[in-house]
């Protein structure tokens, strides 16, 4: 796979798992926005954080995967395979 082939998959990746987060915070959780997620757990992950990855302007680091592990009350491994699942 050439470069330019893997920026493009990579980036839909990031759209990809910022709209699985972003559904599970507002769908399955039902917060009624990001800011009122964010609100409660702004120890565990920042709002600015929390925006970018649901625009999939920001790939996810470890931390982050933590403290959202955390603040949806899953451990990393179960959130990864939620997040990762195909639709």
């Amino acid at each position: 796979m050439n470069k330019k082939a893997y920026d493009k998959r990579l980036a839909q990746f990031q759209v990809d798992l910022g709209q699985r987060v972003k559904e599970k915070i507002i769908d399955e959780l039902g917060y009624k926005s990001l800011d009122a997620f964010s609100l409660e757990h702004h120890d565990l992950v920042t709002k600015k954080t929390l925006y970018d990855l649901c625009a999939g302007q920001r790939d996810i680091k470890l931390s982050t995967l933590i403290g959202l592990s955390v603040a949806l009350e899953a451990n990393p491994e179960e959130l990864i395979n939620e997040l990762f699942k195909a639709k």
